[in-house]
C-alpha cells in the first residue's frame, strides 16, 4: 500500500473525495485548518475587535502586583 498526502482547500476536497469513492480507494480526511480550539480563536478575535474600538483598560506598571 502507498500513501498520498494531499493539501487541498475545502472546495476541491469534495471533488477529490468523490473521485476516490468512485475508485473504491480507502482514504481518511482530517480537518487541519487550524491547530487552535475554535472557542479560543473567537475569544482572540473578540479581544482584537475590542482593542480596535478602544474598548480596553490599561494598568500602570507600579500597579501590576495588585493583579497577580
Amino acid at each position: 500500500m502507498k500513501t498520498i498526502i494531499v493539501h487541498a482547500v475545502s472546495d476541491k476536497m469534495k471533488k477529490i473525495t468523490e473521485y476516490l469513492k468512485e475508485l473504491k480507494v480507502a482514504f481518511e480526511t482530517g480537518d487541519e485548518d487550524s491547530p487552535y480550539n475554535p472557542d479560543f480563536v473567537e475569544k482572540i478575535k473578540k479581544s482584537r475587535k475590542q482593542y480596535k474600538e478602544s474598548n480596553y483598560s490599561t494598568v500602570a506598571q507600579e500597579d501590576l502586583e495588585k493583579y497577580i
